[in-house]
């Protein structure tokens, strides 16, 4: 699962162990790709890795156990580039007009965080 630039308050792969039904790991083979939260836990599994690159948040520990091992950090609180993976692999694979055909100007720019903050779902992203 590939969660790209994304705003979150946090990013949580780890092993839910029992959780009360029978949780086990929220997540395998998850990549965190310049995504910004507070908090970024990001444990690995045995048999899978996750991954963190160019995220940015405070680095922690699984909350429900600490004795899983790390996932893969890379250039934690420095963003990378390409600034999406998405897109780059999207432009690779279909050229740069299917990334312009899923895309606006502002996102091909940069980020629009604050912009969907504003929007929040109601009217059109455009209008704001």
């Amino acid at each position: 699962m590939l969660l790209d630039n994304l705003y979150s308050l946090d990013f949580n792969v780890q092993n839910r162990l029992s959780s009360g039904t029978g949780h086990g790991w929220a997540g395998a083979q998850t990549m965190f790709w310049n995504c910004e939260g507070q908090q970024i836990i990001c444990d690995a599994p045995i048999g899978a890795m996750n991954w963190t690159v160019g995220s940015s948040g405070a680095r922690r520990k699984g909350t429900y156990t600490d004795t899983e091992p790390d996932g893969w950090w890379e250039s934690h609180n420095e963003p990378v580039l390409p600034r999406s993976l998405y897109l780059q692999q999207l432009a690779d694979r279909l050229g740069q007009e299917a990334v312009e055909a899923v895309t606006t100007d502002a996102q091909r720019s940069g980020r629009i965080w604050e912009q969907l903050k504003r929007w929040a779902g109601e009217g059109r992203l455009s209008e704001f």
